[in-house]
């Protein structure tokens, strides 16, 4: 089984350049039989510039995403490769972890008070089409890049909920998404700011949704 790693930096000002490349020259000497590269974007476009060039860039025919925030658990891909292997749906754009817990920072009461991905409940509670779309966030999502270019990728003019779109887009052409069993962590929130910006993240993925309902596209 092979693979490649595809790292893409939104024009870091910090030394994650350094760490990333120092890591990447030791990935090249453990799997030398893959491949691992990364891009590094010239200027914050966006996420959706973001994925897009990784979507782009990738030669397999699946892609897991993986954010910064983001720590997959020691038997996430063996759990992947399991279920990709026993998949005999060819709908099936995309799968998604069946839990997405929190690792919340010592001494952080934000952190402990609020849950960032409880704001996701908000979003699937109040709109019309509630049950259609299994909602999950595109962090640990395992997806068919043949689908994911087929449908034209992610829109880069969103400012967030890039993966909301996706999935509404997904729905319209009938592709399928399915649950696997494995566990994505993510970096809980540490300051009220972050917390607000993600707030807003979630609320215009809420008017997504909501506009999407009102359009009236027939969910199979």
């Amino acid at each position: 089984l092979k693979f490649e790693l595809i790292i893409v930096d939104g024009y870091s000002k910090d030394k994650t350049l350094d760490i990333i490349a120092n890591y990447v020259q030791r990935l090249r000497k453990i799997f030398r039989e893959n491949f691992v590269r990364y891009v590094v974007l010239q200027e914050n476009i966006g996420i959706g510039y973001a994925r897009n060039l990784a979507l782009r860039e990738a030669k397999g025919d699946w892609i897991i995403w993986v954010d910064s925030d983001n720590i997959l658990s020691s038997d996430y891909l063996e759990s992947v490769v399991k279920e990709l292997n026993s998949l005999k749906n060819d709908k099936i754009a995309l799968l998604y972890p069946y839990k997405v817990r929190p690792l919340y920072q010592e001494h952080n009461k934000w952190s402990k008070i609020l849950a960032c991905y409880g704001l996701t409940q908000e979003i699937i509670k109040h709109t019309p089409i509630q049950g259609s779309l299994p909602y999950t966030a595109m962090q640990g999502t395992v997806c068919n890049t043949h689908i994911l270019r087929r449908i034209g990728g992610f829109n880069s003019k969103l400012i967030a909920a890039e993966d909301i779109d996706l999935f509404l887009r997904l729905i319209r052409e009938r592709y399928g998404m399915k649950p696997f069993r494995a566990t994505l962590y993510y970096l809980a929130r540490t300051s009220l700011k972050s917390w607000f910006i993600q707030a807003m993240t979630w609320e215009y993925g809420k008017r997504l949704l909501q506009q999407y309902a009102q359009v009236n596209y027939s969910i199979g």
